[in-house]
Parts: structure tokens; sequence; C-alpha cells
């Protein structure tokens, strides 16, 4: 697994996070992978996968964000830091 990257690459910080997730599934089924032939294939076409999803799944984040901000400003709220 690789390092754990920083929160600010969204893309990346989530098909860590997916991938992680999923490992430990593999895991609790009892799966080790490092002792399966050609596993790594199958590992990686899914790591392939995760990471389209990821930077996918970011552009929704980043359209949404755009149209709560533009929603703020219309309706002139002050921005909230929680």
């Amino acid at each position: 697994m690789p390092a754990k990257p920083d929160r600010a690459n969204l893309p990346e910080w989530l098909k860590y996070r997916i991938m992680s997730e999923l490992e430990q599934a593999i895991h609790r089924h009892g799966i080790d992978p490092m002792y399966i032939p050609y596993a790594h294939k199958a590992l990686k076409i899914l790591e392939e996968r995760v990471t389209q999803h990821a930077h996918a799944i970011t552009q929704d984040f980043e359209a949404a964000l755009q149209a709560l901000e533009t929603s703020r400003q219309e309706a002139g709220l002050k921005k909230t830091f929680l």
C-alpha cells in the first residue's frame, strides 16, 4: 500500500481510502492475494476502476461545491467555517 496522500489531493486520497477498505474486506474474507497466482492483475484492474471513480466523484463534488458557492453568493450570505 502506498503512503497515505495529502487530503488536499482529493482523488488520490479517495483512491487510497477506498483501496484500503477493499483490501481489509479481502482479508476479512480470508483471502491473502500475496499467495494467489495472478492476484496482482485482478487488484490492478480494481485499482484502475477505483481511480476512475475517485476522479468522477471529485468532479461531481467540485461541481456541487461551485453550485453551493454560487447559491451562497446569490443569497448574500457570508462564508461559515465549521
